[in-house]
């Protein structure tokens, strides 16, 4: 029980306000799926591809460099998401 307060602490107070930080910006920088998927970490592109296949707007609005700012900015987050993901397949 002690490991799993700790997981969910970790979860409250490290992991949420980075991450939903990062989202937060991802979204604001663009109104485009396919952008997202050039800035989200790959292991999450799968979901969201089944997204943009059901949506109309395919399009790219972001350049490259405003990706790769974005996501040498988020390095934190974009780990966090990518330890999540995987500590969600072993759990």
């Amino acid at each position: 029980m002690d490991s799993y307060l700790k997981e969910i602490k970790q979860l409250d107070t490290i992991e949420l306000p980075y991450v939903i930080g990062f989202i937060t910006q991802v979204l604001n920088a663009s109104d485009d799926l396919h952008d997202y998927l050039r800035v989200f970490p790959e292991a999450i592109h799968k979901p969201l591809e089944k997204i943009i296949a059901s949506c109309p707007c395919r399009t790219k609005h972001l350049s490259e460099d405003a990706v790769l700012a974005l996501q040498i900015k988020n390095k934190t987050p974009i780990n966090l998401i990518k330890q999540r993901l995987v500590i969600n397949l072993i759990a």
